[in-house]
């Protein structure tokens, strides 16, 4: 059989224009509403003094979970890693697009944005877990990947910090939704970057992203908490 592939859209023949680059972007975003449900809610609080869920049965309420029933946990597991391919090639794709640079960096910034929040989400739930920025484009990425070794959380939130202080100001400021479409804006950066940071107890880059909120929710340290102290 000859297969008609003219209606396939290939990652390195989409991200041409603006548009193309906005559309990966938006896909990037994606997975969220299949992790953010009931289930992750009771899952966190219900086990909980901070959510009562009178009678429930929903195992992920009862503590029922280990590996062979992951439960919620697999929800997230699944969905994170997949709003991390989904990054990866979105940055892939717009680092290699031709159009003008003040366009493509805030895409770039946004795509690696929401590729730091599924990892914080990943690392806070699990600690240390795979980490890669690959691009899968083979049945060998694909294998390869699979057998990618746990990396330290410590260092995978390390890397992302680093990442995310280089292109946080290439956002636009303010608060996600002082942002058109609710999009992530510097300030959704700075909170990630400030939340990661007290994870690794690197408390001058929390520090830093914290009093760079300022501006937004107002000057809350009125100067009290220089960096050298």
């Amino acid at each position: 059989l000859e297969e008609n592939s003219s209606s396939f859209v290939s990652p390195d023949d989409f991200y041409n224009t603006y548009e193309e680059c906005q559309a990966g972007v938006n896909g990037c975003y994606q997975t969220l509403n299949n992790i953010y449900t009931k289930d992750m809610m009771i899952g966190i609080e219900g086990t909980t003094d901070l959510l009562y869920v009178p009678g429930s049965g929903t195992q992920d309420a009862q503590l029922n979970i280990s590996p062979a029933n992951a439960r919620f946990g697999a929800i997230l597991w699944q969905q994170a890693y997949t709003g991390v391919r989904n990054c990866n090639m979105c940055v892939a794709g717009i680092a290699a697009s031709p159009i003008a640079s003040e366009k493509k960096a805030p895409l770039l910034a946004e795509a690696k944005a929401m590729r730091a929040f599924y990892y914080y989400l990943l690392t806070s739930t699990f600690g240390d877990v795979p980490f890669y920025k690959d691009v899968v484009r083979s049945e060998a990425d694909i294998t390869r990947i699979e057998h990618l070794p746990r990396m330290s959380a410590y260092q995978t939130r390390a890397d992302l910090i680093s990442e995310l202080q280089e292109c946080v100001t290439d956002l636009l400021p303010g608060r996600s939704y002082d942002v058109a479409h609710q999009r992530a804006g510097s300030s959704f950066v700075y909170m990630l970057i400030a939340k990661m940071a007290l994870w690794n107890k690197d408390w001058d880059s929390a520090l830093a992203a914290l009093l760079s909120l300022k501006g937004f929710y107002g000057d809350l340290t009125e100067g009290k908490y220089p960096l050298s102290d």
